[in-house]
């Protein structure tokens, strides 16, 4: 009986433990082509934390970089400032340098949530145009929170990841 109720009192911190830090994806169920080469737009920035689209895009296109997709970001390739409000005519300047596609994409959240915990919060979504035709051929969005020990970056990274992974 005593073991038991060890179990009940582990299962339930078990799950306690695992509504503090949670992570929602939607994705297709369609995977990015890594023989394509990606340019990665400056995300949109819907939050009030400043450059959290500048950061969000860094991050994807370092963590697709690392994953072995060949990736450029909008500074490099088009002499941008990431001024990117146009995807139409960024498409068309990215096909122009014989990249296939480009993401870009929306920081939705990028915060830390207020109260004593401060836990860290974010929401992404990401798009993936083909710019032989400008049509959206993957999309993806995801949202996380984490421990309040960690960072937004951190909780950033591992969302990223997973979409990606999708």
């Amino acid at each position: 009986m005593k073991k038991m109720f060890i179990f009940l009192e582990m299962s339930l911190f078990v799950v306690l433990l695992s509504a503090c830090a949670t992570m929602v994806v939607n994705s297709d169920n369609s995977r990015l082509q890594k023989n394509g080469s990606y340019l990665v737009a400056v995300f949109k920035n819907f939050t009030e934390t400043p450059h959290a689209g500048l950061r969000v895009s860094s991050m994807i296109d370092s963590i697709m970089a690392s994953k072995g997709y060949k990736t450029y970001n909008t500074s490099e390739i088009l002499k941008s400032n990431g001024n990117n409000k146009n995807i139409d005519k960024l498409i068309r300047r990215a096909k122009r340098k014989d990249i296939e596609y480009v993401i870009s994409g929306t920081v939705n959240e990028f915060r830390y949530k207020t109260g004593i915990e401060g836990e860290p919060a974010v929401g992404i979504s990401i798009f993936v145009y083909n710019t032989s035709d400008g049509k959206l051929v993957w999309s993806s969005t995801g949202s996380a929170t984490g421990w309040s020990n960690q960072s937004r970056t951190t909780i950033l990274q591992n969302l990223i990841n997973r979409l990606i992974d999708k």
